[in-house]
């Protein structure tokens, strides 16, 4: 069986709509959530790349770097 999951993680943002002081720390709660979800495939979506606002982190990577970390 494949599970999909899709998510558009906003580049980060918290759920009022800023973004953390600590650029890394959602992205470290979503790479949580996508372990847990045991999916096959992730589809995410609105991700920076070496943006300001994302604290210059190439967030996919981040958080692909993470998720080997946590397996």
């Amino acid at each position: 069986m494949i599970n999909i999951l899709t998510w558009n993680i906003k580049a980060g943002q918290d759920k009022d709509g800023g973004y953390p002081i600590i650029k890394n720390k959602n992205l470290d709660k979503i790479a949580g959530v996508i372990r847990d979800s045991g999916s096959s495939i992730v589809c995410l979506q609105e991700v920076d790349a070496y943006t300001l606002r994302s604290g210059l982190i190439h967030q996919a990577r981040y958080i692909a770097h993470r998720l080997t970390l946590l397996s």
